[in-house]
């Protein structure tokens, strides 16, 4: 999961506006494969958030953000419940089956977290820059090719595995496309899943994290949730 967008920065305000992007592109991925997949009843998976943020000459990086030598990137490593994707379609029913046979989690139910869980980011970083331009987070605005707008490319890349493996048929995958659009943008308008994402977002911010892992972010997600629980609490007494 990499945060994928191009860019030649030419200022500090724009190398700002441009960490702020990648923070929460990729607290929405984090959010996402803890809470999305906890709701949905899945195992926990181990991951990990990397920012480079460095001087070193970059070549023709598309991962990396540029301002005269200066790059600054990020991405998840792990994080993915479908470690490698089915080749065919055949080897797509095949996991279904064997799934079924082996009485474990629905392999659909994964394959269709894991791509969720990658619009998540992206539409955390759209929601962001929204909301930073005052303007409405707009379902109807928000289309799969605008995503690369906000560092989707790679992980629209990776959802195109996903599926030309479920159907040959692009209209399928279109329209599987679109309604778990629908749910990743509901993820992130979600009030108490958006307060998740700016917090850890912020954090990363602040804190100038450089790395942090699944029990990290868990951590403070919990402890925030546990602050919220004792506020109302004492507000309903």
């Amino acid at each position: 999961m990499k945060r994928n967008k191009s860019l030649t920065l030419t200022s500090h305000a724009h190398i700002e506006a441009q960490k702020r992007r990648i923070a929460y592109h990729e607290a929405g991925h984090a959010a996402a494969i803890l809470v999305n997949n906890e709701l949905k009843q899945l195992p926990p998976i181990f991951f990990r958030i990397n920012i480079h943020d460095s001087t070193q000459n970059s070549t023709a990086d598309t991962n990396a953000i540029l301002l005269k030598g200066h790059n600054y990137s990020a991405e998840i490593e792990g994080g993915r419940l479908i470690k490698h994707v089915p080749e065919s379609l055949e080897c797509f029913i095949d996991n279904i089956d064997q799934n079924k046979s082996n009485n474990t989690v629905s392999f659909l139910t994964v394959f269709i977290a894991d791509i969720v869980n990658l619009l998540i980011g992206p539409l955390a970083e759209a929601k962001h820059v929204a909301i930073s331009d005052g303007e409405v987070f707009n379902k109807n605005l928000i289309t799969v090719s605008a995503l690369h707008n906000y560092g989707g490319s790679s992980d629209l890349t990776l959802i195109n595995e996903y599926l030309e493996c479920f159907s040959s048929s692009k209209n399928e995958q279109d329209n599987l496309l679109a309604e778990l659009l629908d749910q990743a943008f509901d993820f992130v308008n979600n009030y108490s899943n958006w307060k998740k994402i700016r917090l850890l977002a912020r954090h990363i911010l602040d804190e100038d994290i450089k790395t942090i892992d699944y029990n990290e972010i868990n951590a403070l997600l919990s402890q925030s949730k546990l602050n919220e629980s004792s506020l109302n609490k004492f507000l309903v007494r």
